[in-house]
């Protein structure tokens, strides 16, 4: 199970040599990505050159990359009648949420309540390119409006509305690896002026965020917690710590030394108190 993403890299770095006489420093470029909604690892990337790059020009290769039986999740930005409809021609499933103002027709109501309505319906109803399969439009009120989901897994027993909501809540997971690999991992700045260049401090620091990932599962694993009570930025800084008494003679292992100062460090997030947790609204709810 994927989440699908895509973000445009940073400017380059101005003090290039080969940048400083251009009027404008240009854009890095574009990158898509597909990343595990459970491990939080990137199973797949592609780099484009153009920075501006639609997120949609990746779904010829991301076709040619599934394998049938996988399930992945988008945004907005991927939706699309033939992507749509390729998936389910590959056997392949998919959630994601309903375009505003998107026609369809109702072929058959599985459930209809004063807050969730699950419906098998036909996009595209005043379109002249309609889509060919039927999907499942699944409707949730909550905080006082409707949260609308399209997936084309059409059996609620392989697939329930809980689920359909719970999948997209996780794809926000690739949002935050985004955010680390910039933020965190200094993707935000690149340091080279060739393309050569800059895909290999991509690859180089995508394959870094992989290991602190991995990392950050063996200390969940020892905590006996799940993974996203791990802060991976804390994990992250703490690598320093670790080296220091590396240095002064400890022979354990990182995760076993993250946990035997935890507390210390930081590395497991406290839960945020006076906030209704969204997880849970959604469960006593459905």
């Amino acid at each position: 199970m994927y989440a699908i993403d895509g973000t445009t890299l940073a400017a380059l770095f101005r003090k290039l040599k080969s940048l400083q006489d251009a009027p404008d420093a240009p854009l890095a470029g574009h990158l898509i990505a597909a990343v595990d909604l459970f491990t939080h690892l990137p199973a797949k990337l592609w780099f484009f050159e153009d920075p501006a790059t639609n997120d949609k020009a990746v779904i010829p290769a991301l076709l040619a990359w599934l394998q049938p039986g996988s399930l992945v999740v988008f945004d907005l930005g991927y939706f699309s009648f033939p992507f749509f409809d390729s998936l389910t021609d590959l056997k392949s499933s998919f959630v994601t949420r309903l375009r505003a103002k998107t026609s369809y027709t109702v072929e058959r109501i599985l459930i209809e309540t004063p807050q969730v309505r699950d419906r098998i319906v036909k996009l595209g109803e005043y379109r002249s390119n309609p889509s060919t399969h039927p999907v499942r439009l699944i409707e949730v009120f909550l905080n006082n409006r409707w949260h609308s989901y399209v997936t084309n897994v059409l059996d609620p027993q392989q697939l329930s509305i809980e689920e359909v909501v719970l999948l997209y809540e996780r794809r926000w997971h690739i949002e935050t690896a985004f955010r680390l690999v910039k933020r965190l991992l200094s993707l935000a700045y690149l340091w080279v002026g060739s393309l050569n260049g800059v895909q290999l401090q991509v690859w180089a620091t995508v394959l870094f965020y992989a290991i602190l990932i991995d990392l950050c599962d063996d200390v969940a694993d020892h905590l006996q917690l799940p993974l996203e009570r791990i802060s991976v930025e804390m994990v992250f800084r703490s690598l320093y710590y670790y080296a220091l008494a590396v240095a002064n003679g400890y022979t354990k292992s990182a995760p076993e030394y993250f946990v035997e100062d935890g507390d210390g460090l930081g590395i497991v997030k406290r839960p945020r108190s006076g906030i209704s947790p969204p997880l849970a609204e959604r469960s006593a709810l459905l």
